[in-house]
């Protein structure tokens, strides 16, 4: 009736209003505000208009996608671990087989034990490459011959193409481009070393050499391009470039500096951003626009201030229904090599067929690229629906039942009988990594042996 309507249109005002200023205090929490400002400064411009507005704004189209926009990255805050950002820290546990309890947590004083700010690979390799726009300092950029091409004698080998024919110089200067050599040294018995230079240039034109800083995908990245730079012969050149590098590193530490006040932060970012365009030309993100490709010049890296250790009485409880799985995955990665396994053979016979010279491991990688990711029938999605009936087999799912309930110990004997492999198809396959949450109200509740474990993926 209409005394419910009523009832029911303040209650509704009531959770709206309440909602309203809890919405206003997350962005105006400086932990919030800090986080933004690594994921995306330009956020700022809704949570500042929100907090400026107040909970009781009139609620239209631009004011709930302001909260709308808070709410997701809240969200996410909420929810996600993850090691970049300094919301849900990782940790590592240690797993020890003797302990008698099942979880031991030892909480820190803070959230987080270490937070670190890093360059993204992106930001080191264009400084890199901008100081190899002067030809001076890449002749100490060591050459290497392409992985999928071998040089034998004056022949240069190709996948499924005949061979290259090179000329004298051609083959000294490739047998010398081992990515480890600098160009300088790669040149220096020529007769004319500075047509050794423009011969290096002419083959990373044909892209039959890399010819860059070779900076690796990882942490180490900066401390090698700081490498590189160190063994320049050229003094003012080895000064110069490694004054530009100590100028980023400098804004760098500015930015991790800044941790813990976001306005701080977000001028350090700004700052850091200027001093790069300035030194090398280039824009300080990278493919901005794209969907998770507008990476910014360096990220905050951190852990946990919490030690944990995972005892006897919870490894045991996980061990028979993760041997279910992984009994499972051992049969998957061999399905897979005997799959493969045959597919390459059956390459590797059509091309012994054509020739009775060695098969080259060049070739057949060539011809088998469809093999793992090409557009049609794959060996791979044979095994795949092989394995889903097996499953289902396993699991009896020919009904429409919403909810399926087993035991690991009835399990055991049909798995070993449908998932029989003695060992795993390759090398690794006998890695692994379960995503296991455990649910339960609190570290005591998990010793007490109330908690259920989910398996996110394997």
């Amino acid at each position: 009736g209409r005394g419910d309507a009523e009832v029911f249109d303040k209650a509704l005002a009531g959770a709206i209003a309440a909602g309203a200023g809890k919405i206003c205090d997350i962005a105006a929490d400086p932990l919030v505000r800090e986080a933004v400002t690594w994921q995306n400064p330009g956020v700022l411009i809704a949570l500042d208009g929100l907090v400026r507005r107040g909970p009781q704004a009139a609620r239209n189209a631009r004011q709930r996608g302001r909260e709308r926009t808070v709410l997701r990255y809240w969200q996410r805050y909420c929810a996600k671990n993850e090691t970049i950002g300094f919301f849900g820290p990782v940790c590592w546990v240690a797993l020890d087989a003797d302990a008698r309890q099942a979880l031991d947590v030892r909480t820190g004083a803070g959230l987080l034990r270490e937070r670190r700010v890093f360059f993204e690979g992106w930001a080191m390799s264009a400084y890199a490459d901008h100081l190899a726009a002067d030809p001076r300092v890449r002749r100490w950029w060591p050459p290497a011959l392409m992985p999928h091409l071998t040089l034998r004698g004056r022949e240069l080998l190709r996948p499924m193409q005949p061979p290259l024919v090179l000329s004298p110089a051609e083959a000294a200067v490739l047998a010398r481009c081992d990515g480890r050599t600098p160009a300088i040294e790669v040149v220096a018995d020529l007769a004319r070393p500075e047509d050794g230079y423009l011969l290096l240039e002419r083959l990373a034109e044909r892209e039959l050499i890399a010819w860059d800083a070779a900076l690796p995908s990882t942490h180490a990245i900066e401390g090698t391009l700081r490498a590189r730079i160190t063994a320049i012969g050229d003094p003012d050149l080895r000064q110069r470039a490694l004054t530009g590098l100590d100028r980023l590193r400098t804004a760098r530490d500015a930015v991790a500096a800044a941790a813990g006040d976001p306005d701080a932060l977000k001028t350090a970012l700004a700052a850091l951003d200027e001093e790069f365009t300035a030194i090398t030309g280039a824009p300080p993100r990278r493919r901005e626009g794209q969907m998770y490709a507008g990476r910014t010049l360096c990220y905050e890296d951190t852990a946990r201030d919490l030690d944990v250790t995972v005892g006897a009485p919870l490894l045991d409880d996980l061990a028979p229904p993760l041997a279910v799985i992984l009994t499972a995955a051992r049969w998957l990665t061999a399905a897979l090599a005997d799959a493969y396994g045959k597919a390459l053979r059956e390459l590797y016979d059509d091309l012994r067929e054509d020739s009775d010279a060695p098969v080259r491991l060049a070739d057949l990688m060539s011809l088998s690229q469809g093999l793992f990711w090409g557009t049609g029938r794959r060996p791979a999605d044979d095994v795949a629906e092989e394995f889903t009936r097996r499953w289902e087999s396993l699991f009896g799912l020919e009904g429409d039942d919403t909810r399926v309930q087993l035991s690991a110990a009835d399990l055991a004997g049909p798995v070993a009988r449908l998932f029989p492999a003695e060992r795993p198809g390759w090398s690794t396959g006998r890695l692994h990594s379960p995503d296991l949450q455990i649910c339960a109200t609190d570290v005591d509740a998990i010793n007490r042996g109330d908690y259920q474990v989910v398996l996110g993926e394997l």
